[in-house]
């Protein structure tokens, strides 16, 4: 009991892939009951109840994706989803702008990042990689505390 209560106090609250990590302690009866953590993605080699956890890699943390538009899109198409129209054609001042937003989301001067992004986003209105980093830099503002609204721009983010 004392080491789960250790576990609980480290784990609690820190962030896993991008997400809070939120313990909780739970009484197993059975572990024969317990169902393995890739059988819930089909992975399992041993079925649906194999009782065992397995190694696998972990996923990657979006947190770390900032550098999204800094690495932009090698072809200079511009690419139509859903008959709107997206940017995927940056100016050179874009990606100055880009590579300027990034020193200033890892100096910690969230807000600055922000005006900065905002600039790009007025050149190039509605593009995901831009509204992407605008919704991380919200969420950092906030002190990774508002996880649902930053999940909410990420879906709207998404539908576009």
């Amino acid at each position: 009991d004392y080491e789960a209560m250790q576990a609980y106090k480290a784990l609690n609250t820190r962030y896993y892939a991008g997400r809070m990590v939120q313990c909780q302690f739970v009484n197993i009866p059975s572990w024969t009951a317990a169902i393995c953590g890739l059988s819930e993605f089909g992975k399992c080699p041993k079925g649906r109840r194999c009782h065992y956890l397995h190694v696998f890699r972990n996923p990657p943390i979006y947190l770390n994706t900032f550098d999204l538009f800094t690495t932009m899109s090698e072809d200079n198409n511009t690419t139509t989803n859903n008959n709107i129209e997206q940017c995927s054609i940056f100016t050179e001042q874009d990606k100055e702008l880009a590579v300027k937003a990034k020193q200033e989301y890892e100096a910690g001067q969230y807000d600055v990042c922000l005006k900065t992004l905002q600039k790009i986003l007025e050149s190039c209105p509605d593009d995901p990689k831009v509204l992407f980093n605008i919704a991380l830099t919200e969420y950092a503002m906030s002190s990774f505390q508002k996880t649902d609204a930053f999940k909410v721009q990420l879906n709207k983010i998404a539908e576009k």
